[in-house]
């Protein structure tokens, strides 16, 4: 059904609520860059290169209070090549352990709507519930990985509006 509710993640300005993680050999970086009609979120990756080590690369965006009610994610996102990123959701178990939920999204030059129903994600690793503990995630990210991407890999992929709804 079509979403009620939709809040913003992306204002549309600046990069507020956002940042960027790494592990220790690859890069990542973004800024807020000007497009015809407005802004966007511009993220450069390069992913160590060598044998698969966990490389990856991540744009995160902080939650503050869950992301409870909403159900689903909603971004328009275009990549400067075709590839795959997961889009993930990351929650707090309140030991000091963190579990995660992703979805493979495909990305190339066209910029496209996508949204990420919460159901439809797969846990990575182990967790307790099989659906996303809604209310005690914290962090949405957009992450390329040696799961879909090569090592040695790099480019760059633009998030234009994001939003969480219901």
């Amino acid at each position: 059904p079509p979403a009620t509710t939709s809040t913003a993640m992306f204002d549309g300005r600046t990069g507020q609520g956002w940042s960027s993680e790494h592990d220790p050999t690859s890069l990542v970086a973004f800024d807020v860059s000007s497009r015809i009609g407005g802004s966007e979120i511009r993220v450069r990756y390069g992913l160590a290169d060598g044998p698969r080590a966990g490389q990856f690369a991540a744009l995160t965006h902080a939650t503050t209070r869950g992301v409870k009610p909403y159900d689903r994610m909603t971004f328009t996102g275009r990549a400067e090549h075709p590839m795959r990123i997961s889009v993930q959701l990351r929650a707090d178990a309140g030991t000091g352990t963190m579990w995660r939920w992703q979805r493979s999204i495909y990305l190339d030059a066209v910029t496209r709507e996508h949204t990420v129903y919460f159901d439809d994600l797969v846990p990575i690793g182990p967790v307790p519930t099989w659906a996303p503990d809604t209310a005690h995630v914290v962090d949405i990210l957009f992450v390329v990985d040696t799961a879909n991407t090569k090592p040695g890999s790099s480019g760059r992929f633009w998030i234009t509006t994001a939003s969480l709804q219901h």
